[in-house]
C-alpha cells in the first residue's frame, strides 16, 4: 500500500485567536514554552527559525487578528484570507492582469480563466499537480451558481468585508502602488480579491478546511 501525504496549502489552528501556545502557528507542531510573534499577541512558534519563516506571511495579518478575535470570525475567513496572503499580492496583480487581458479580448486561452476544453482543472501547463501552487486550490469548487441565493449574497458580503480589513489593516494593496494604472485601477484589483475571497469561502462551507 503507497500512501500520499499532501502538505496543506494553508492551514489555521482551532485555536489560533483564543491564544493557542501549545502549538506552533507555523509547522503546527506542538510545543513547550516557543517563541512569541514579535508583531502580535496571538502567533506562537516552535523556535527563531519558524518565526523568520511565517514572518512574511503573518505580517499582513498582524493588525487584523484583534478584529477576528473580537468578532469572533469564523475559522473559514481566516483560511480564506491565509490563501490569498500566501499567494501574495505580486502573483494576484499578475493574475489579474491576465483575466482583464481575457475580458478585453487580447487573450484567448488561460490556464486560470478560459482553459482548454482537454485542460485537467488544476493541473499546471505541463500537466503537473503542484500542492504549493495557486492553481489546484483556485479550481477545487466550481459549483458557485447552485448554492441558495441568500447564501450566495452572505458570502459575497464577507468577503467585501475581509477585502477591506485587508487593505485598511495591512500593506497588501499598497504594495503594488507604483503598478497601478488606469488601466488596472487599486479599485478594479480589489474587486477581484472579493471575488477570490468569496471563491475560498465556498471551498470552506463545502468542509475543506
Amino acid at each position: 500500500t503507497v500512501l500520499a501525504f499532501e502538505e496543506p496549502y494553508v492551514f489555521v489552528l482551532a485555536n489560533y485567536l483564543t491564544w493557542d501556545t501549545t502549538h506552533c502557528h507555523f509547522c503546527s507542531e506542538k510545543i513547550s514554552g516557543g517563541v512569541p510573534c514579535t508583531g502580535c499577541s496571538f502567533a506562537m512558534y516552535c523556535d527563531e527559525k519558524c518565526r523568520y519563516e511565517a514572518a512574511t506571511n503573518h505580517s499582513f495579518e498582524h493588525n487584523m487578528l484583534p478584529y477576528h478575535h473580537c468578532h469572533e470570525s469564523a475559522i473559514k475567513d481566516l483560511i480564506s484570507l491565509r490563501i490569498i496572503i500566501k499567494a501574495g499580492p505580486q502573483f494576484l496583480f499578475n493574475l489579474f492582469q491576465r483575466q482583464k487581458h481575457l475580458i478585453d479580448g487580447n487573450a484567448t486561452s488561460d490556464i486560470f480563466f478560459n482553459p482548454n476544453e482537454d485542460t485537467i482543472f488544476g493541473l499546471n501547463e505541463s500537466g503537473v499537480y503542484d500542492s504549493k501552487s495557486y492553481l489546484p486550490i483556485y479550481h477545487l469548487i466550481s459549483h458557485a451558481r447552485q448554492i441558495p441565493l441568500k447564501e450566495a449574497v452572505s458570502n459575497v458580503f464577507r468577503a467585501v468585508v475581509l477585502t477591506c480589513l485587508l487593505r485598511e489593516t495591512s500593506k497588501f494593496f499598497d504594495s503594488l502602488k507604483a503598478q497601478y494604472s488606469s488601466d488596472y485601477p487599486q479599485d478594479e484589483f480589489e474587486d477581484f480579491m472579493v471575488s477570490l475571497i468569496s471563491k475560498n469561502n465556498l471551498k470552506n462551507e463545502s468542509g475543506i478546511t
